[in-house]
């Protein structure tokens, strides 16, 4: 029993310390950067769309492929060439590709 409390006592007084909180992230373009909710970052995505695990996948012409997050009815474009302006999402359930695209415009290249 006497060996028990020293250790018993250097475990409870090692799990009462008190940590500093992380930093918040800073605006700017570094990895803990954030953005403003009101200013997405857009970016022009072209390639073909095809169904995913979870969601859509656009893989373009370079073999990079994304998930792709819209409401349902995005399989009518599956198997065909689009033009998507999109922002990557922050979090999403998709799981392929190398992040998910949030639409904000879809334009049919060819039919």
């Amino acid at each position: 029993m006497r060996r028990f409390l020293p250790v018993a006592a250097a475990i409870l007084a090692a799990a009462c310390t008190v940590e500093q909180p992380a930093p918040l992230p800073t605006e700017g373009n570094g990895p803990a950067a954030t953005r403003p909710a009101d200013a997405p970052a857009t970016a022009v995505y072209e390639g073909v769309l095809s169904p995913g695990t979870e969601c859509a996948i656009l893989t373009t012409d370079a073999g990079t492929r994304w998930s792709l997050s819209t409401a349902d009815g995005e399989d009518r474009y599956y198997g065909k060439r689009l033009r998507i302006e999109a922002e990557i999402a922050d979090a999403s359930f998709c799981m392929e590709g190398e992040g998910t695209l949030i639409p904000h415009s879809i334009t049919l290249l060819d039919d």
